[in-house]
């Protein structure tokens, strides 16, 4: 059975170990605890605009959660391409009358 993992964006990852702990007063802590209802043992993602991690919860506490990092994965930039679309106008000299009929 495929278990869905969810994926949570966070503006600045700072990676300087192989564990990550959120503190209660962290808008993050309440979305794991509240929303995601998320235990021990479960496993997301979090990712900001430079670094993917894959992450294990290895404890819950009251005030604080202890993430341990499984995969460090950079996201590489997406390079934007311009292109340039020609649209075609058709102009008509005559706009004919239309009626509609009810019955």
């Amino acid at each position: 059975m495929n278990k869905h993992i969810f994926s949570i964006y966070f503006e600045n990852l700072n990676i300087n170990s192989d564990f990550i702990l959120i503190k209660k007063d962290d808008l993050l802590f309440h979305r794991i605890i509240n929303i995601l209802r998320l235990k021990n043992n479960e496993e997301l993602i979090l990712f900001d605009k430079n670094n993917k991690l894959n992450l294990s919860i290895e404890n819950i506490e009251k005030k604080e959660i202890k993430l341990k990092i499984i995969k460090k994965d950079k996201i590489e930039k997406i390079r934007r391409r311009l292109f340039t679309i020609k649209l075609l106008y058709l102009k008509t000299h005559h706009i004919g009358k239309c009626q509609i009929q009810t019955s």
